[in-house]
């Protein structure tokens, strides 16, 4: 099944992976794996657009200073890797990224309090269940799409 929006193919899903059925089932599954982002997936099989689109957003920034916390982690000390010596991924730069976006999404609190605090195992798992997150998301914005 392809999801058309204004004509352009937007993603193709099996109708086994577009059903409502599949996004409580794997909401279940990453509430008991990664329980620290409960309180956003518990949310998906209710979002409307407009929180879908919001949450996406989140969810995409989120992976990004998960990244940079594994990235950080990963390189032996001493040894900085190139992207890190931009002012931008500065430990005061992600700081600041995250008590923003706390203010604005507090469902997102607890994951964004422990980004800091993360060990590579950890920060693995948050990327995993982020991107199962946006994939939980994608699907509810093809279900609600075409209505």
């Amino acid at each position: 099944m392809y999801t058309f929006y204004q004509g352009v193919a937007l993603m193709s899903f099996s109708d086994d992976d577009v059903s409502e059925e599949r996004i409580k089932r794997s909401v279940n599954d990453w509430r008991s794996k990664y329980p620290i982002a409960s309180a956003i997936f518990d949310k998906i099989p209710s979002m409307d657009l407009g929180e879908v689109v919001g949450t996406m957003y989140l969810v995409d920034v989120v992976k990004r200073l998960v990244k940079i916390r594994a990235l950080r982690l990963s390189v032996p000390e001493g040894k900085e890797p190139l992207d890190l010596l931009d002012d931008k991924l500065s430990d005061q730069k992600v700081e600041e990224k995250i008590n923003a976006l706390k203010k604005s999404y507090p469902t997102a609190g607890g994951i964004l309090e422990r980004i800091h605090h993360m060990d590579l195992k950890e920060a693995t798992m948050a990327t995993f269940a982020l991107d199962s997150m946006e994939s939980l998301l994608k699907i509810r914005a093809a279900l609600i799409l075409p209505s």
